[in-house]
């Protein structure tokens, strides 16, 4: 007989066993580094230092921890022992000797061939500074006559009076040390955005001076030797602090042309002169800036004479819309992860004369500065166009 008719369809039967596992993906691209933490607290107070006394000069000098170079204090001797005493024509030898007599038992004689006197300085009956400096040959005895002294608070230390004048010369030599290594310090604490005492980038100088205007200061990011590798940057404070690198005035910028020998739709500075757009700074100033950014943005200005930089009007599409190369090779395109924003469009409809803006906003701090572009709608007799890449701003 002939066949039947189909039957009902019957219920859905259990679910199947679970297959096997697929095979683990690509992996990821790495990602960013993270926003720089918060500076510290400062540390604790240290334990006060010893008492500058004579004796711990002595111990010093004794544990080579201060030094007095004998080619300055070439009638000094040698270092750690004590003088043999004064020769019959008054002239002051000195004979070293493996001694360990402390300072406070060594009896020290001027070079002037008189045994200086001792003194005992009472820290509350201290002379005013009229009074020590018009009285400084009584106080030190005739082997200081002639010595500029400055101002320095090892001049009332006790027992300094005793001190052979190299001694006295080392001292001068250590506070001094001392004072410029305090102004180096508070250079660093708080930097003004010179040569000589830059930022690591605007904001810190920001921070450090609330009231700093817009203009251009020295910037160093990696804090390195500020002659070699600082740079001077313009600082927009009223943006908030950006840190922008201006690109090589050699091709920030060009004319509006024809571009006959550029290709349509390749990278335009690869493709006529073999580089990209470079910028102030270098590549490791660079790498330590965006250590210390969050975020980055840069403009890219595109001049049209009969051409689309964008969005095509009459085509009512994005097929000739420029591309721009990032900095890590990543595209910023109208239809990729990557979207500049579109600040003004006037190339749109082809005009004779207009400019197209695109600005770029990230996080992913590798992705700027811009490194090229490719237009694409150009080569025609009457078409022509120019670009301008603004600065790449680091906050």
């Amino acid at each position: 007989g002939s066949e039947g008719p189909r039957g009902v369809m019957g219920p859905e039967g259990p679910p199947g066993l679970p297959g096997r596992d697929g095979l683990p993906g690509p992996k990821g691209e790495r990602g960013d580094f993270g926003i720089q933490g918060d500076r510290g607290e400062p540390g604790s107070p240290g334990q006060p230092g010893p008492p500058a006394t004579a004796e711990y000069l002595q111990a010093m000098l004794d544990r080579g921890m201060l030094t007095l170079r004998p080619d300055m204090y070439p009638d000094f001797g040698t270092y750690g022992g004590v003088g043999a005493g004064a020769s019959t024509d008054g002239e002051q030898t000195f004979e070293a000797t493996n001694s360990e007599t402390p300072l406070s038992g060594l009896q020290f004689q001027s070079f002037g061939g008189t045994k200086r006197r001792k003194r005992q300085v009472d820290p509350q009956g201290l002379p005013s500074d009229g009074d020590f400096l018009d009285n400084i040959d009584e106080l030190l005895g005739n082997g200081m006559q002639g010595i500029d002294l400055p101002d320095m608070p090892f001049r009332y230390v006790p027992g300094f009076d005793e001190l052979p004048l190299p001694y006295v010369k080392a001292m001068e030599v250590l506070f001094s040390s001392l004072d410029q290594l305090q102004t180096d310090v508070e250079g660093i604490k708080k930097p003004n955005g010179t040569k000589d005492n830059p930022a690591r980038t605007c904001k810190d100088l920001l921070m450090c001076h609330p009231k700093t205007q817009d203009g251009y200061y020295w910037i160093d990011p990696n804090e390195g030797c500020p002659e070699v590798d600082a740079f001077y940057a313009f600082c927009n404070m009223t943006a908030g602090s950006d840190t922008c690198l201006a690109p090589d005035s050699t091709t920030a910028h060009t004319e509006t042309k024809g571009y006959r020998k550029a290709t349509p739709g390749e990278w335009f500075l690869e493709n006529l002169r073999g580089k990209e757009f470079s910028y102030q700074g270098g590549i490791v100033q660079l790498t330590f800036l965006r250590l210390l950014s969050s975020k980055a943005t840069q403009k890219f200005t595109y001049n049209c004479v009969n051409g689309v930089a964008w969005y095509d009007e009459a085509e009512n599409s994005f097929d000739n819309a420029i591309r721009l190369l990032a900095a890590n090779d990543e595209e910023f395109t109208f239809d990729g992860l990557n979207q500049p924003k579109v600040i003004k469009d006037e190339c749109q409809n082809k005009p004779t004369s207009g400019e197209t803006i695109l600005e770029v906003n990230t996080s992913k701090l590798h992705q700027l500065p811009i490194a090229d572009f490719a237009p694409l709608d150009f080569g025609r007799r009457n078409q022509k166009f120019g670009y301008t890449v603004g600065s790449a701003c680091f906050n």
